[in-house]
């Protein structure tokens, strides 16, 4: 009997720990949407009870006939395997959505998104005569070591109006990234936050080179989600049309973009 007692007590301990677990995943889940300082649009309140409320409510069942005395230990077990159940289907479903923090680059929009930003590489590539360092720098969110690798992050953002002499269009930024990983994703929400952040880094700089290289770097440094996998890297810089760069250019005509 004493048994019992105590076992019905450590099942009751240990639904009341589910209890306050299930409640912060709850709160957590209710947050997430709303960090955005600038969001356009929030996202509508979801309706009705949520998966983590209906785990709540059974655990809160069983702990009432537990107390109650009504409830065997078969059926105990049995609706412990329950919650089990339902638990183990919630982290499961929590992971996948998780996953769309980091960009999918077998998605069909992102591989068109990487098409046009291949073209634009290989036409900044004879603009400042980048050297196959200098993109593979700026492909593996990389900081460039020479001035050509400054001036080619500076080519391809303003190449997508994401700096246009010397500023940078922060919205047209978060809208380009919205249009491949979603408007209301968390990478967007993320980098929203962080783009305007990164506003700071360059603060009092003229040189348009350097502006807009210390802004990318700023971004690569936060936004580890847009990291493009090694090979899709090298094959970017396999594209790129280094037997046009003519190799006995006057200096003076080197840079003349820059």
């Amino acid at each position: 009997m004493l048994k019992k007692i105590i076992f019905r007590l450590l099942l009751v301990l240990f639904l009341t720990s589910l209890l306050v677990a299930c409640s912060y995943c709850q709160d957590e889940a209710t947050t997430m949407g709303t960090t955005g300082e600038e969001e356009e649009e929030e996202e509508p309140p979801k309706k009705g009870c949520s998966i983590w409320c209906w785990i709540q409510k059974i655990a809160m069942f069983v702990i009432s006939q537990l107390l109650s005395g009504v409830f065997s230990l078969k059926r105990t077990m049995l609706l412990l395997k329950l919650l089990a159940c339902l638990i183990s289907c919630v982290t499961g479903a929590m992971t996948r959505s998780s996953s769309g923090t980091m960009v999918d680059f077998a998605d069909p929009k992102v591989q068109g998104h990487l098409d046009a930003l291949v073209r634009m590489a290989q036409s900044c590539v004879i603009k400042v005569r980048a050297t196959p360092k200098d993109v593979r720098a700026y492909f593996t969110n990389s900081s460039p070591v020479s001035r050509s690798g400054q001036c080619f992050a500076a080519c391809m953002l303003e190449q997508s109006d994401v700096i246009n002499h010397g500023k940078v269009n922060r919205d047209l930024l978060v809208h380009l990234a919205s249009l491949v990983n979603g408007k209301n994703s968390r990478v967007v929400r993320k980098l929203n936050s962080i783009s305007r952040l990164c506003l700071d880094s360059i603060e009092g700089m003229s040189d348009r080179c350097q502006l807009a290289s210390t802004y990318n770097d700023c971004l690569n440094e936060n936004m580890v989600e847009f990291s493009f996998p090694l090979d899709i890297a090298e094959e970017a810089v396999r594209k790129m049309p280094f037997h046009l760069i003519q190799p006995n250019l006057p200096s003076d005509a080197k840079h003349h973009v820059y």
